[in-house]
């Protein structure tokens, strides 16, 4: 029983310092910075918004990029753009990085079965 509350704290651990990690570097989603939105991320909310609000993909609005990308903005403008709060948009990209090193990690243990990482195990 004791293991498993080591191992649940070892994850929360991890996922608090990727969370304020991403809260000090991810400028343009960070509810740190309310007024910052860059070039490229002001563009790809519009268009977010824009699908919202019932605007067709390269037909109404445009850009080089790939459908799948729009509508994962889309999924992330469902509660509003603005950085005042905690966006969809920036859980969203925290819970990516979060599975992104989990995964980075578990691949570590499959190929190096020999080499140990002390202190945290998943």
């Amino acid at each position: 029983m004791k293991n498993c509350y080591k191992k649940w704290s070892d994850h929360l651990v991890i996922g608090l310092f990727i969370t304020i990690f991403m809260l000090i570097s991810a400028s343009t989603t960070s509810p740190l910075f309310d007024n910052v939105y860059g070039w490229d991320s002001a563009y790809f909310r519009y268009i977010g918004t824009s699908i919202l609000n019932g605007k067709t993909p390269y037909v109404d609005i445009w850009d080089n990029k790939g459908p799948v990308f729009y509508f994962i903005q889309a999924i992330g403008a469902i509660n509003g753009t603005q950085n005042r709060n905690i966006s969809f948009i920036f859980l969203m990209e925290t819970a990516s990085l979060i599975g992104s090193m989990y995964l980075m990690y578990r691949i570590d243990q499959l190929m190096n079965p020999d080499k140990k990482l002390r202190g945290f195990r998943f």
